[in-house]
This record gives structure tokens, sequence and C-alpha cells, in this order.
């Protein structure tokens, strides 16, 4: 008998140009996480863990928490996490998030660039 249900594990992809570097996202709902893959090297680079806390009273966030996992503990690492985590969240997100990030450019125009392109593209929705 064939199952029709939802996937467990629903998945988006896209790949665009971002200041003319080939750029993948991919984006896994897995329930409780999600998990958003931001690269341009065709690996998943540095793994970063990613909540929120809310003010009960409010429902407003009070504090983005990051945790590097593996790979680069740097202070870059953490800028770029909390940028995409909180355009994440403002996307409607409530889960935490598990980020794999893997950028040859790490300037603030190609955050800039990841970051208006989370908030403009369909696939983190």
């Amino acid at each position: 008998m064939a199952d029709n249900s939802k996937p467990i594990i629903s998945t988006k992809q896209v790949s665009c140009k971002i200041n003319d570097i080939s750029t993948d996202f991919v984006c896994s709902d897995f329930g409780d996480k999600y998990f958003v893959l931001i690269t341009q090297f065709g690996k998943m680079g540095t793994l970063v863990q990613i909540g929120k806390e809310f003010d009960l009273n409010n429902g407003e966030t009070e504090n983005v928490d990051i945790k590097v996992l593996l790979g680069k503990d740097e202070p870059l690492t953490y800028v770029y996490a909390k940028q995409i985590g909180s355009s994440l969240y403002g996307r409607g997100i409530l889960r935490p998030i598990l980020l794999g990030i893997a950028l040859k450019d790490q300037t603030p125009e190609m955050l800039k660039q990841v970051v208006q392109f989370i908030s403009e593209s369909n696939i983190f929705s």
C-alpha cells in the first residue's frame, strides 16, 4: 500500500550568483529544527547552532544564542550566524537552526547580499 503522507523531512534547494560567485542555499525542515546550508564550495563548512529566547510577556526576541559546533570558531562566524539567524527568525521560523556555512567571500557586502536573498527567497517559507 502506498503512503501518500507528507515526507518527514522537507528540503528545498536553490542556487544563485551572489557577487559573481555561485552560491547554494539548502533548507531542510526536520520538524523540531531547521537545517540551513549556505555554501560557495559545495561543502558543509562551519556548523553553527542558532537558537533564540523569547520574552514571554510580549513574544519578542530577547537574545539570539549562537554556538559553533564544528569549524571556524572566530568572531566573523558569530557575526554571520547572528545576522542570518535574525533574518530567518524574522521570516517566522520559530525553531532552533543548524547552520552550515562555507563562503569564499566573507566581506560585509557578501553578508548583506546573503541576508537580502534570505529575506526575498521563498525557499525559507
